[in-house]
């Protein structure tokens, strides 16, 4: 029984208990093999009633053939247990009421067999679920496939993309062109001089090295491209692939050194030079030597980055060396850096002077699911946009580690914010430090480096604007939602009173909504659905068979008493992961021609799988990344 259990994934007795009394009919307290092949049979009954009959039978504890309200109420909070969710008494009443109310098709009063099966079968995605759970028992069973939505033209579909792609197409077209340029050029003088073929290519390599190593530092300059967002510049550059940029040219740097030393060793071979004499005895050997070790270790960090964040801070501090390795190496090399050089230095004393500062902490607040709230005093010259991050150090926590979180607060609004979720030893102190009893935060102090633009701080250009957010990545929009929430009520609207917004709220648990449930509350009442319509995801909602109970009580409660008993907001609160496509494209029908912006911010995996979906619709896609 247990293992049984185990195998399911079912935490509570009663529906295991039920499900087993049922296959095992001898009543032998024993599945034997045909008892097994015959429950197995009905699983993958193509007939959706005869599964749908089964699933009656498990809810039908008595076996009387009728569902009572006693034994609704049973399943229903079996289900509330299994997936952690808490309601009051009062509302798990209602719930059993209106469950019965919906599966009452000839209103008898009595809920037959008959009446579940009529009705549950016209629920959408039953059948659906009944595979998921059958999927459980049967892994290997081809679990029956919903056929995907059209997509957009191809036509359509190239153009959006083209019109997405072209400035990082137009900017990387010219950054091979002034890297063929400069290898040109190279290689003609050295062959104009008699050099050979070796030589062609140290020189072909030291001169695209000497431009990708200029260039290298302008994609980092946060203060630069901050300041440039929200003008024109902005469209004719891709500011949020900046890191991009920078992981492209250091690609490029990898490859060219390649070139560069292979051309050196070749050309010694060619000259009938040691190798340990050009290397260490010869100025340009011996910071050749250095440089490419100090570079080494820089690549190690790179690669060890997701295991080992601090190695990759502290490796990448070497990149000062490096550079005066490079000046001393290359004889030229001064010309192509002092322009990138000029305004990476003016970047840098613009982040230490203006951009970081001291900030109080005035509150920090343990909240659901190991988020930490810090509230701090906001400065009076400190201005942003919505959606905006900021680096944050807490000294009491660490003097030298800084992490970026996105601003939660709205620009208008007189404190600054961020939430913190516990992933990782400095975000596990802080959330200790914030449930520590009887001491006081007054005294606390937080060093701030920005604000800097992400891609949500663009949301207000969107008419048509649908926000993704997984679980903690929901903190960008909540500025997003509170700056138009106060300008609302401000009556500021007017530029964005034809704007509609689509908010989609992935979370594990019921608790996690607790963070922003108010804000949400809030915008559905004061924009209505003609502005904002708000859609909540409970991932740990598992698709069993309590589960199929629930999904109709709580639709049947929601046309009822319109609010979902789950949030108490207005928006349906939907079992699982949402099918992408299928929104989409309803989307795309509800808007044809029109341009839909998407803004995304939580994990990668689930971001993969939303960008696939825009592109078959051709939306534009954002992603928050703190690269």
């Amino acid at each position: 029984m247990a293992n049984g259990k185990k195998a399911l994934g079912i935490r509570n007795n009663l529906t295991s208990r039920r499900m087993f009394d049922l296959v095992d009919r001898d009543g032998t307290g024993y599945i034997d093999f045909e008892e097994y092949r015959s429950f197995i049979g009905m699983l993958r009954h193509k007939d959706l009633k005869k599964r749908l009959a089964f699933v009656f039978q498990v809810y039908d504890l008595d076996g009387d053939g009728f569902l009572t309200a006693s034994e609704a109420k049973q399943v229903l909070e079996a289900s509330l247990s299994e997936q952690e969710l808490n309601l009051v008494d009062d509302d798990i009443n209602r719930l059993v009421d209106a469950l019965l109310h919906a599966l009452d098709h000839d209103r008898d009063r009595n809920v037959s067999a008959a009446d579940f099966v009529r009705v549950v079968s016209r629920f959408p995605g039953i059948a659906g679920q009944l595979d998921q759970f059958t999927g459980v028992w049967l892994p290997t069973l081809m679990v029956r496939k919903s056929k995907r939505p059209e997509a957009a033209g191809w036509l359509f579909r190239l153009r959006r993309r083209l019109a997405e792609q072209w400035p990082g197409l137009t900017w990387m077209a010219l950054y091979i062109a002034a890297n063929v340029v400069v290898i040109a050029i190279a290689v003609k003088h050295q062959v104009d001089i008699g050099a050979n073929y070796g030589m062609q290519t140290a020189r072909a390599g030291g001169a695209a090295l000497n431009l990708n190593m200029a260039l290298v530092l302008v994609p980092m300059c946060r203060s630069l491209w901050g300041a440039l967002r929200h003008t024109f510049v902005a469209r004719l550059v891709k500011i949020d692939d900046m890191v991009d940029y920078h992981k492209t040219i250091g690609s490029s740097i990898i490859a060219f050194s390649i070139i560069h030393i292979a051309g050196h060793f070749t050309n010694y071979q060619l000259t009938n030079q040691t190798i340990i004499e050009a290397l260490l005895h010869t100025k340009a050997g011996l910071t050749g030597l250095l440089i490419s070790l100090a570079f080494m270790i820089m690549l190690w960090g790179v690669l060890t980055r997701v295991t080992n964040r601090e190695w990759f801070v502290l490796t990448h501090l070497l990149y000062g060396g490096f550079l005066i390795g490079l000046l001393m190496h290359g004889p030229v090399f001064w010309l192509w850096f002092i322009v990138p050089a000029s305004f990476f230095a003016i970047d840098a004393l613009s982040r230490y002077f203006i951009k970081t500062r001291r900030m109080k902490v005035i509150e920090l607040k343990t909240l659901a699911e190991g988020v930490t709230s810090v509230l701090l005093r906001k400065p009076k010259r400190m201005n942003f946009y919505p959606g905006d991050f900021v680096r944050m150090q807490i000294p009491k926590i660490s003097s030298h580690e800084w992490h970026p979180f996105t601003i939660s607060a709205a620009p208008e609004s007189s404190q600054f914010a961020v939430h913190v979720r516990n992933i990782g030893d400095w975000s596990g102190a802080l959330h200790n430090l914030s449930r520590k009893k009887g001491v006081s935060h007054r005294t606390l102090t937080a060093r701030i480096d920005g604000p800097y633009g992400a891609p949500t701080s663009s949301v207000y250009r969107s008419p048509i604007a649908v926000l993704i957010a997984g679980g903690i990545g929901v903190t960008p929009f909540a500025s997003v939602l509170q700056s138009i929430l106060l300008r609302h009520k401000r009556n500021e609207v007017a530029s964005q009173s034809k704007q509609l917004i689509y908010f989609h709220w992935l979370n594990r648990t019921q608790k996690s909504y607790e963070w922003f449930i108010n804000l949400l509350a809030t915008a559905e009442q004061q924009l209505g659905s003609n502005r904002f319509q708000l859609y909540i995801h409970l991932t740990s909602l598992s698709h069993n068979l309590s589960n199929i109970a629930m999904q109709i009580a709580l639709d049947a409660y929601r046309k009822q008493y319109k609010r979902d008993p789950l949030t108490n907001l207005r928006a349906v609160t939907s079992a699982g992961r949402p099918n992408w496509d299928t929104i989409f494209a309803d989307l795309a029908s509800q808007h044809p021609c029109l341009p839909i912006d998407v803004y995304f911010c939580g994990p990668p995996e689930l971001a993969d799988k939303v960008k696939s979906a825009c592109r078959l619709q051709g939306f534009f896609f954002h992603q928050e990344r703190f690269d």
